[in-house]
């Protein structure tokens, strides 16, 4: 078989793109996957990519001249972070005016431990933060999605390079 050859910086965007569109997915069945083809010429040059989506794990899409490079699972970025540590950070570095707010709504609404400090309060009641305030919640989460994608993200596409140069079938020029 002829080795399919592939431009490696071409192929680090793309993967990105995939990572980006799998996050924040998900299906009734709980699972599903965004896969990166590659099409190829006679030669073995990949010279255009598509994604196909599909919830669960069973499908390909299949026929000549075509190569699955990539397969991301879908996934939320959230569910790989404990969003306390996010928050009690924001607040105390970024938002101080916030954390006052916060704290004391805490203690009118019986969310606050007296027995811990108040950054450990956030920590704990994290999940409590929307309810106080819903849009500066959104406006964090979206701004954390972005920072994680942009670090973790990175990883990622540079986890997957690795495995993609040990696949014999696959040359990256």
């Amino acid at each position: 078989m002829t080795k399919i050859k592939v431009d490696r910086e071409r192929l680090m965007e793309e993967i990105k793109k995939v990572i980006e569109r799998a996050e924040g997915w998900e299906s009734t069945g709980g699972s599903g996957e965004c896969q990166l083809y590659g099409k190829y010429d006679d030669e073995g040059y990949v010279y255009d990519f598509f994604v196909a989506d599909f919830a669960g794990h069973n499908s390909w899409v299949k026929g000549g001249n075509i190569i699955c490079l990539f397969v991301q699972h879908w996934f939320n970025w959230h569910d790989h972070e404990h969003l306390g540590e996010w928050l009690e950070s924001e607040l105390e570095y970024n938002d101080p005016e916030t954390k006052v707010k916060f704290i004391e709504w805490l203690r009118e609404n019986d969310y606050y431990d007296d027995g811990s400090d108040e950054n450990r309060n956030i920590y704990y009641n994290w999940d409590k933060f929307e309810g106080f305030d819903e849009e500066k919640w959104s406006e964090y989460m979206e701004r954390w999605r972005e920072v994680w994608m942009d670090v973790r993200g990175w990883e990622m596409v540079q986890d997957k390079l690795k495995a993609i140069v040990e696949d014999e079938e696959i040359e990256l020029i």
